[in-house]
């Protein structure tokens, strides 16, 4: 088990923060800045010899470019204030910027999969702070809209101080009020002429 807590990281003439081999292992990074990493380089690199390897990234400020390699391993990120995304399967590929790809803020948990499919992967979602928002029916919203049957599942009240919830997939996630999309009206409004 290794965590490397605080520091900043700039300038680099290479990858920022290199992980390889066993001692991705378990790995927790805790506040580390990372700014004006070279020209052709990663703010974060892991590259694995074994699959099903844990690495976890608490409160990092920003992480702009990445590279996951493609055994990947299991990712879990954090914000202390507002909750965290536990991946349950390993996720894997590149990007621009990490910190717009994995988003945890106020009641919301994004990924943007679209730009990642790597990160396409199952999680369990925790948010902070839930609590009594005075909901009439509660539910599990994806993009705005109540989350399909099959997709999402939670584990706790969804009024609960701490709601942690499951999804099979990404996009958009938070909770609020449960309500039916109309999709069709079989009445015609007809509005006479005067």
């Amino acid at each position: 088990n290794n965590i490397i807590k605080g520091g900043f990281v700039s300038n680099t003439a290479g990858d920022a923060i290199w992980l390889g081999g066993n001692f991705i292992e378990n790995t927790t990074l805790i506040n580390i800045s990372v700014v004006n990493t070279g020209s052709g380089f990663n703010d974060l690199r892991l590259i694995q010899s074994e699959v099903n390897n844990n690495l976890i990234l608490i409160d990092m400020p920003h992480i702009g470019k990445y590279l996951f390699d493609t055994l990947g391993f299991k990712l879990t990120v954090i914000n202390t204030q507002f909750g965290e995304i536990k991946f349950l399967q390993s996720v894997s590929g590149t990007g621009t910027n990490l910190t717009a790809d994995i988003q945890i803020l106020n009641n919301s948990a994004f990924v943007n999969s679209s730009s990642n499919v790597g990160l396409n992967k199952s999680a369990n979602i925790t948010l902070y702070g839930i609590g009594n928002r005075e909901f009439a029916n509660p539910a599990i919203l994806q993009d705005n809209i109540p989350c399909p049957v099959g997709v999402c599942y939670n584990f706790t009240s969804l009024d609960s101080q701490t709601v942690i919830f499951n999804v099979t997939g990404w996009t958009e996630y938070k909770v609020g009020e449960y309500f039916i999309p109309i999709d069709f009206c079989p009445y015609t409004l007809s509005i006479p002429n005067k």
